[in-house]
């Protein structure tokens, strides 16, 4: 629930919250920029972990959101982008080969 939360705060444009927990998709994410936190993850992924497997490593996360680093963007089209190709389906209008 909290990484639904956070997700849902994201993708309208909210920043991390770093008062609370963070969840665990950042935790992974920020491997990225400390590669301390990997040996975490392993277990996570693999299902031999709880979420709580990832809560020694949390502290070095927040550091890492801490100093202004986030993880890149996805690719993939923008809202209006998104909206315009929605009301094209729905319309009837986006035919596919």
């Amino acid at each position: 629930m909290l990484m639904d939360r956070s997700l849902a705060n994201r993708w309208t444009g909210g920043d991390i919250d770093l008062s609370g927990r963070i969840p665990s998709d950042l935790i992974m994410s920020a491997a990225a920029a400390d590669p301390s936190i990997g040996p975490a993850i392993g277990p996570y992924l693999s299902m031999q972990g709880l979420p709580s497997c990832l809560d020694p490593v949390e502290p070095k996360a927040k550091a890492v959101y801490s100093s202004g680093w986030r993880p890149p963007l996805t690719p993939g089209p923008t809202r209006a982008e998104l909206s315009d190709i929605a009301a094209s389906a729905v319309s009837g209008a986006w035919v596919t080969s």
